[in-house]
C-alpha cells in the first residue's frame, strides 16, 4: 500500500489504484481493452483547482471513492502501478 504521509498531489488531480473489472456494481459496463477509460480506487487526492481570484474549489471525491475517468497517466510509486488523472476527467463516481 503507498505511504502518502511523505507524499502530496499538487492540484485538480486524483491519484488512482486501477481495478481490474469492466462492470461496475451498478451494473455499468465499458471497454476493458480502453487505453482512455480506466476504474479505480482513489488513493490520494489533491486540494482542488485555485481560481484567478485566489479561491480554491476543492476536490469533492475522497480517499476510497471508486470512479471512472478517462485520459489517466500511468506512473509508478514504490514499484506499483497507479494512474493519476484530472478531476475534470472523471467521468463517474460510484457510492457502491
Amino acid at each position: 500500500m503507498l505511504d502518502t504521509k511523505k507524499k502530496s498531489l499538487l492540484g485538480n488531480r486524483l491519484l488512482i489504484k486501477v481495478v481490474d473489472e469492466t462492470k461496475t456494481g451498478s451494473g455499468l459496463i465499458y471497454n476493458e481493452n480502453s487505453e482512455q477509460i480506466k476504474k479505480g480506487e482513489v488513493v490520494m487526492v489533491g486540494e482542488g483547482r485555485i481560481l484567478e481570484n485566489g479561491d480554491l474549489i476543492k476536490i469533492e471525491a475522497k480517499i476510497g471513492d471508486t470512479v471512472l475517468c478517462q485520459y489517466p497517466v500511468e506512473i509508478k510509486v514504490e514499484g506499483e502501478k497507479y494512474q493519476v488523472v484530472r478531476v475534470e476527467d472523471v467521468l463517474i463516481v460510484f457510492n457502491e
